[in-house]
C-alpha cells in the first residue's frame, strides 16, 4: 500500500496520464502556477511524450516529483507512459506516485464520487466505477450497465473516436465527450487525486482495462 502524500510535495510536479486515448501532461510549479497539454494518444507513444516533457520540463533536473496515472485504461498508452516513468524514475531519483485516472477525468468532467462514470475499454466492455459510499469497479455491457442503482455518466469517445458508431442505447443521466471536459489542471490536488508514493520503481504496475474485463466481468451464460 501507498501512502498520501498531503504536504510532503515536491515542487515542480510533473503529471502525467496515458490511460485513455487523449493523453494529459502537466507541469505544475505550484498549485496556482499551471501549464497543461492535452493531445490525442494516437500521437502519444513513447516519442508523444519525449515531446510533451521537452516542453513542460526542458531540463529534466527541474523535475521534483512524478504524478502517474496508473489506469484502468489502455495497454499502449499506459505502457508507454510506465516505462518512461520506470526509467526516470530509477536515473534520476525522482519521488513517484500513482493516482486513479478515472480520479483525474471526472474531475474534468464534474461527476461525483458516488456516481457511475463509465469509459469503454474495447468494442463490447466499458469500465464502470464509483469511490462513494464505497469503491465499487464492474467491467459491464451494455445489458450489464442497465441493471447499475444511481446516476450514469458514459464517456463516448474515451476509446474510440466520434464519429465511430459509439452511442449506447441506454438510459443515461449524461453522455459525455472530451469537449464536455473542462481540463483545468489547478483541479487536481492532492485532496482531489489521493496520489500515492511509491516506494521504488519496481513497483509500479499499471491497471491494464484488459486484464480488469477478465477480473471483473461475470462468466459468460452456458
Amino acid at each position: 500500500m501507498g501512502e498520501h502524500i498531503f504536504s510532503q510535495t515536491r515542487y515542480p510536479i510533473f503529471l502525467l496520464d496515458t490511460s485513455t486515448r487523449y493523453s494529459v501532461f502537466a507541469r505544475f510549479n505550484s498549485p496556482q502556477d499551471v501549464t497543461t497539454i492535452v493531445e490525442l494518444s494516437a500521437h502519444s507513444n513513447e516519442d508523444g511524450i519525449d515531446n510533451a516533457v521537452e516542453k513542460l520540463f526542458p531540463n529534466l533536473s527541474e523535475i521534483g516529483a512524478i504524478w502517474l496515472g496508473k489506469g484502468p485504461g489502455s495497454f499502449v498508452g499506459l505502457r508507454s507512459s510506465f516505462a518512461y516513468v520506470r526509467m526516470l524514475s530509477m536515473l534520476a531519483k525522482i519521488p513517484t506516485s500513482t493516482f486513479f485516472s478515472s480520479r483525474m477525468w471526472r474531475i474534468f468532467f464534474g461527476v461525483k464520487e458516488n456516481e457511475w462514470f463509465l469509459a469503454r475499454t474495447n468494442a463490447k466492455l466499458f469500465y464502470a466505477e464509483k469511490f462513494t459510499p464505497e469503491k465499487e469497479s464492474l467491467a459491464v455491457s451494455v445489458d450489464m450497465a442497465r441493471t447499475l442503482t444511481g446516476k450514469l455518466y458514459f464517456w463516448v469517445d474515451s476509446w474510440m473516436p466520434q464519429g465511430a458508431k459509439s452511442g449506447v442505447d441506454m438510459p443515461l443521466d449524461r453522455v459525455l465527450y472530451l469537449r464536455d471536459a473542462h481540463a483545468d489542471a489547478s483541479l487536481l490536488t492532492e485532496e482531489n487525486l489521493l496520489p500515492q508514493k511509491v516506494a521504488s520503481h519496481t513497483e509500479l504496475e499499471p491497471i491494464y482495462g484488459h486484464a480488469l474485463n477478465f477480473a471483473l466481468a461475470p462468466p459468460a451464460r452456458t
